[in-house]
């Protein structure tokens, strides 16, 4: 059985591809602007899923290397207080368990980076094309009707790739 928001994003995919063609009819400058932006948004999201896995694997090792000392010990207390070694333990789970810490603490800053670069591209994409549609009108290159197409398709267009960064991202 296929998840409704995974079936959605096959559909939007498709329908991706048909309007591209239909941006590139209606303007050949705004079309081949959207195609460039429609490129660099998806190198960019099939770049850092990667380095987004990676990242989540290597947080997910640090914890379970911290919860298996903690458990190591926590099983094992009776030997841990016959050898008198129950600080020794505590400050070595205790160290384990910030540099645990840290390990999340620097990918959940990477995240945020590598997200907000993805966005800015996202939002100036969509500025890039509304600022060139809007000069192509003034200057009767195209008329209202087009550029408000073109608007909107691009628009759909560049939201069914959001949808598809964010699934692709959490596979």
């Amino acid at each position: 059985m296929v998840n409704p928001v995974v079936l959605e994003c096959i559909i939007d995919l498709f329908f991706v591809l048909f309007y591209i063609p239909v941006l590139i009819f209606y303007n050949v400058k705004l079309g081949l602007l959207s195609l460039f932006f429609v490129s660099i948004f998806l190198g960019f999201t099939f770049y850092y899923a990667p380095i987004m896995r990676s990242l989540a694997y290597k947080v997910f090792y640090k914890n379970m290397i911290t919860l298996g000392e903690f458990l190591d010990s926590l099983l094992g207390i009776r030997t841990v207080k016959l050898l008198s070694i129950e600080n020794y333990k505590f400050r070595q789970w205790k160290n384990k368990y910030k540099r645990a810490l840290n390990t999340v603490l620097d990918s959940e800053q990477k995240s945020i980076m590598l997200h907000s670069l993805q966005r800015s591209i996202f939002y100036f994409s969509q500025v890039s094309v509304f600022w060139l549609g809007a000069y192509l009108t003034f200057n009767n290159e195209i008329t209202i009707g087009q550029y408000l197409a073109v608007t909107a398709i691009f628009l759909v267009v560049m939201n069914a790739l959001n949808n598809l960064s964010m699934i692709w991202n959490n596979i």
